[in-house]
């Protein structure tokens, strides 16, 4: 019952607000913190370009979708539950076809070019007063290798290996 209180409140705060995320109200604070998930995150987060929107989730950590048809995914996904987060301190700059969003963390530059999908040519991520050991900054493209990835568990608590069920060895 007061899961559907908070929930019912929580929409109901939705409704009055001016776009952002709602504040908690007391019942919603005793309620389970799963129950004021969003997926849609606060409206001064988001910068949309074009066909291409970017949402400033942590000051490490900027959301990336591009949608030809300009509809773009609001609900959680299994990686990021809640994006109604406080947003964090951020600047852009838009010029012609060039865009940068930079936090304390990082540096984003994408320029429109073709189609507008993210390639290698027109995005890139660059951490701010992170170098790398040779002292050059590390940046990240799309399509650049990831050496350091370890390809998930071998073995699962599931008895799931690779495309193999069996049972798990207990």
């Amino acid at each position: 019952m007061l899961l559907l209180v908070a929930f019912c409140l929580t929409l109901s705060a939705l409704a009055q607000s001016d776009g952002r995320c709602p504040t908690k109200t007391p019942a919603a604070r005793q309620a389970a913190p799963e129950a004021s998930y969003s997926g849609k995150a606060d409206p001064r987060a988001v910068i949309l370009f074009g066909n291409a929107r970017f949402t400033v989730l942590t000051p490490q950590l900027i959301r990336m979708e591009w949608a030809a048809d300009g509809h773009f995914e609001d609900r959680p996904s299994l990686l990021f539950l809640n994006r109604c987060l406080p947003v964090p301190t951020y600047t852009t700059k838009k010029d012609g076809k060039n865009l940068t969003v930079e936090t304390s963390m990082l540096r984003l530059r994408y320029t429109r070019s073709g189609d507008g999908k993210f390639d290698s040519h027109d995005l890139a991520i660059t951490l701010i007063d992170f170098p790398s050991p040779d002292g050059t900054p590390v940046t990240w493209t799309p399509g650049l290798p990831d050496l350091g990835n370890l390809k998930g568990t071998v073995r699962t608590l599931d008895g799931v290996q690779g495309s193999k069920i069996g049972r798990a060895h207990v």
